[in-house]
């Protein structure tokens, strides 16, 4: 969650059940964030306990052949729940917008599947945070549900959680086969589409001040060098596997956790007007920053809008000057559109650990060694793994050998996935990879495009906080976010004249207690 918070401190494995105020004490946001976490947790526990890893109430996102749609099919509405977590559908939807149905809410535009191919159709759906500049429509703040009180003449004050749900579908001819005698491919699908392990951080700043003196004022001993408290957001921006070359894997930082966010009110070429200005030294624009500005469309892609150097700022028209015209959809005024900060664009560092920009205009991801943030904060990727951890994928040679592939895959799929009396798909079936595709497994580690890592800074320590060793050595840990749940819906078969056939509904439904 990219909110305006001072740490994120709740942590299941506590066992705590809820947080008690004191009378005479400091409130903070951490404790109350915590106890909503807390509940949550409970809640989303006690779900999945009964419910299973996913199920649903009969009918609840049922897959539907679509007569109307080319290539297409119809998405049920009704709640469906993954890993205690509740997907809800308020209506008929098309897996892509059709003549008579619209799109997914947050998935409006996905992939178009190919005929003559066998599908898994599958649910992911996660929990993203929202502030009143990625949900208040620009010039419509005066609505009743807007989240910004417009009594308080611009502040903005809480921020909300979403759960988001998109319907994927994925070429079963894509995945690496199962083991023999799998019954159940689900699993094995599942650690294809995200791998359990998605690489690892560790950060660390100071050396131990000395003891005494005021909570406040910097040690001369200290590494990190920073002047007021911090919530650092590490995010990977390109998905995929660390390297020392270009398309690699790559990530972005923010020393307020990503929080630093401009309404925007219209986009001419390179130039963005920001619906307000500049508010105070830490939420500011200068030359020289890298900003994105996405709206719905851009902030739910995989791959994320695109990052774009600060040429010019005017504050008396609140008018950001880009290297390049922003690729964003502002054809709908109902849409909230923004401009986010990140604070990477100066590097900074002695030359052993200084990062490389890449290409993307994000820093470059490599493993095994530390890499300078900002105030003597490091960070390393990857220490303590040893190994791959992208489990083996199909891909294609080149453009050709795709085309040679989706091919061959059609004129042997009959034989391939033929079962029971109807020919239907076998879930044991196992799906040898195309002709012209090949397995690979990458050198270093997978990671994926979206997932960060907190890291509190505090001046009282000199240092930055998180887990350590016996010895007070910072230790590697997984991604914090962001967590995603997957659930199996169907099988499908497009047939060469783009119909769609539904031949295996892979959902669980139960009744409810009271019938």
């Amino acid at each position: 969650m990219k909110g305006d918070f001072s740490r994120v401190s709740f942590n299941p494995s506590h066992g705590f059940t809820r947080v008690n105020w004191q009378q005479g004490r400091m409130q903070l946001d951490a404790d109350a964030n915590e106890q909503q976490a807390i509940n949550l947790h409970l809640i989303r526990t006690l779900a999945a306990d009964l419910i299973g890893p996913h199920g649903g109430l009969p009918g609840s996102f049922a897959i539907e052949a679509d007569p109307k749609a080319y290539r297409g099919f119809r998405i049920r509405p009704g709640r469906y729940y993954v890993d205690g977590w509740p997907a809800q559908n308020m209506s008929i939807v098309g897996y892509r917008a059709s003549s008579d149905l619209s799109p997914q809410p947050w998935y409006p535009e996905p992939p178009e599947i190919e005929a003559g191919q066998d599908y898994l159709v599958y649910l992911e759906l996660w929990e993203r945070h929202l502030s009143a500049a990625e949900f208040d429509r620009a010039r419509h703040a005066h609505e009743a549900d807007a989240m910004r009180e417009v009594a308080l003449d611009g502040p903005d004050t809480g921020s909300r959680a979403q759960i988001v749900w998109q319907v994927k579908t994925r070429a079963l001819d894509s995945f690496a086969p199962p083991p023999q005698g799998t019954d159940d491919p689900w699993p094995n699908w599942r650690d294809q589409i995200e791998p359990e392990m998605r690489g690892t951080l560790k950060a660390r700043a100071a050396e131990a001040p000395a003891a005494g003196g005021p909570p406040c004022e910097v040690s001369p001993r200290a590494r990190f060098r920073g002047d007021s408290d911090q919530l650092y957001r590490v995010e990977i921006r390109r998905g995929g596997y660390a390297s020392a070359k270009e398309g690699g894997a790559t990530f972005v930082w923010s020393r307020e956790n990503g929080a630093v966010t401009f309404p925007v009110d219209k986009i001419a070429g390179p130039k963005v007007q920001l619906a307000d200005g500049w508010r105070d030294a830490r939420f500011a624009i200068a030359p020289g920053d890298i900003v994105e500005v996405a709206g719905p469309a851009e902030a739910l892609q995989e791959t994320g809008a695109r990052l774009l150097r600060v040429v010019d700022y005017d504050p008396d028209t609140a008018t950001v000057t880009l290297e390049a015209t922003p690729e964003v959809d502002t054809d709908d005024p109902r849409k909230p559109v923004l401009l986010r900060r990140w604070d990477h664009g100066e590097l900074r560092g002695l030359a052993q650990d200084r990062v490389k920009l890449a290409d993307d205009n994000a820093l470059q991801l490599v493993e095994g060694r530390w890499l300078a943030l900002e105030e003597g904060i490091q960070v390393m990727f990857g220490e303590g793994i040893g190994r791959a951890n992208g489990p083996a994928r199909i891909v294609a040679r080149d453009e050709a050998a795709r085309a040679v592939a989706a091919t061959d895959a059609a004129r042997g799929k009959e034989a391939a996935g033929a079962a029971g009396e109807k020919g239907g798909i076998e879930l044991g079936t196992r799906h040898a990879p195309a002709e012209g595709n090949f397995i690979e497994r990458g050198e270093g580690n997978l990671y994926r495009q979206g997932d960060y890592w907190q890291i509190p800074s505090r001046t009282a320590v000199s240092d930055v906080l998180g887990p350590r060793d016996a010895s007070g050595n910072p230790l590697p840990r997984p991604p914090h976010g962001v967590a995603r749940h997957y659930a199996p819906l169907a099988l499908i078969r497009v047939a060469g004249d783009g119909s769609v056939s539904i031949e295996r509904d892979l959902r669980r439904e139960f009744n409810p207690l009271t019938g």
